[in-house]
């Protein structure tokens, strides 16, 4: 079903004028689409780990690898979901990625398929990051 504002009655759950760059400790729940249980089960009280689940906690603290000013603290994953801490320990922008606006070069030129395109996904977004960066290949091509 998609989205309806009449129905579902979206609305941000951030504080409204905070920065989320900002150092701290945030605590994340990301669920699975649909919440399906995609992670593994709960057996004798127990949350018994599918190599799915076994995925998600090994890449979670991959994460300080990849981003340095990040610090992985204590995380659980569930059979539809995981929570997690996260600490912001640098200034580096955090957030919803910059959806909606062009993907730039390092000089702020956009990018552009062969025929002068921007670079989008099948729904016309252009391609980014979580930071809003271009997503390129090894050798830096979008």
């Amino acid at each position: 079903m998609a989205y309806d504002p009449n129905i579902h009655h979206r609305r941000s759950i951030r504080m409204k004028g905070y920065d989320y760059s900002q150092a701290g400790l945030y605590f994340i729940t990301i669920c699975v689409q649909n919440r399906d249980c995609l992670f593994g089960e709960i057996v004798d009280d127990q949350m018994m780990l599918n190599d799915s689940g076994e995925m998600v906690k090994r890449w979670y603290y991959e994460l300080e690898n990849k981003y340095p000013d990040k610090r992985c603290h204590e995380m659980v994953v569930m059979p539809n979901h995981f929570h997690c801490i996260i600490e912001n320990i640098g200034d580096a922008h955090v957030g919803a990625p910059l959806r909606g606006r062009p993907i730039t070069d390092e000089r702020g030129r956009p990018i552009t398929d062969e025929r002068g395109r921007p670079i989008t996904d099948e729904r016309g977004r252009p391609i980014t990051d979580e930071r809003g960066r271009p997503i390129t290949d090894e050798r830096g091509r979008p």
